[in-house]
């Protein structure tokens, strides 16, 4: 009985060590398996990590591009076009002012825009108009000159005038109620400017002209003066401008609107129709 109870204890003993060699084996595997499982948390939070700045690399590429775009479309509007011709302007002006002899730029117009005076003449200028009440205004006046014979067109008020002179005789158009007026050039109320006249008779092909400058309503001009039989006659342009402005018998200061070649016959002759009325030396009328 005692060796019953020694080996029930042993085995009782044998049973509780196994247990415990299975525990630590078991507690062992446990320890082993607990260290493989924390390196796997520690393995991915670096990973997590590692993703915060592939997000805060893409603004900064977007910011780089849009800067680049806006200061290339500033570029162009920096090229300004008008000063490139306000430069060539200027130096034009500068070098024509410096260039022209006495009476170059009178001749130039003879010769080039009235061949020599083989061409006809036409001009609208600005004359002095004595009204039936004494008031002098400027009147625009259309002027023709061809085969000898002179024109003139203007409108005094509501009135439609003209004049044709052919040699000797001189009439004035009465265009409203178709009248032709014959009468003496000197009783016209506009006569063609003798700078004008000069031009058709080629009165200054081998004139002496001198140059100067004068103030018109305040503003300096450059002329062209040649004596003529009444007088001292001056063509007036801007300093150094080749486009004739005013011109001066030294009585009557007439400004040139405009001037060419071209002249319509309806301008120097007597419309078909008009009555014909002959104006009496001294007054009265011969019909």
């Amino acid at each position: 009985m005692k060796n019953g109870k020694v080996i029930a204890l042993s085995l009782c003993l044998s049973v509780m060590l196994t247990g415990c060699t299975l525990l630590q084996g078991m507690k062992k595997k446990a320890e082993d398996e607990m260290p493989v499982t924390t390196a796997r948390v520690t393995t991915t939070t670096p990973i997590v990590t590692t993703t915060t700045p592939e997000t805060t690399t893409t603004p900064i590429t977007t910011t780089t591009v849009t800067t680049t775009t806006t200061v290339t479309t500033t570029t162009p509007v920096t090229t300004t076009t008008p000063v490139t011709t306000t430069t060539v302007a200027t130096t034009t002006t500068t070098t024509k002012k410096q260039g022209f002899s006495a009476g170059e730029r009178t001749m130039n117009i003879y010769r080039n825009v009235f061949g020599s005076g083989e061409k006809p003449i036409w001009a609208k200028v600005s004359l002095p108009y004595k009204t039936e009440d004494g008031t002098v205004i400027d009147l625009t006046v259309t002027i023709g000159i061809k085969n000898g014979v002179s024109g003139m067109q203007f409108n005094p008020g509501a009135s439609r005038l003209g004049a044709v002179i052919n040699g000797d005789k001189a009439y004035l158009l009465m265009h409203d109620t178709k009248l032709a007026i014959e009468q003496s050039e000197d009783d016209l109320p506009i006569t063609v400017p003798d700078a004008i006249k000069g031009f058709s008779a080629g009165k200054y092909e081998n004139a002496e002209f001198t140059s100067g400058r004068e103030k018109i309503n305040g503003v300096t001009y450059e002329y062209d003066a040649v004596k003529d039989n009444n007088g001292t006659i001056k063509f007036y342009y801007h300093e150094g401008g080749e486009t004739l402005i005013y011109v001066s018998d030294g009585r009557t200061l007439c400004r040139v609107l405009d001037y060419s070649a071209d002249v319509p016959d309806s301008l120097v002759s007597v419309p078909a129709g008009y009555h014909l009325i002959s104006l009496k030396q001294g007054g009265g009328f011969i019909l």
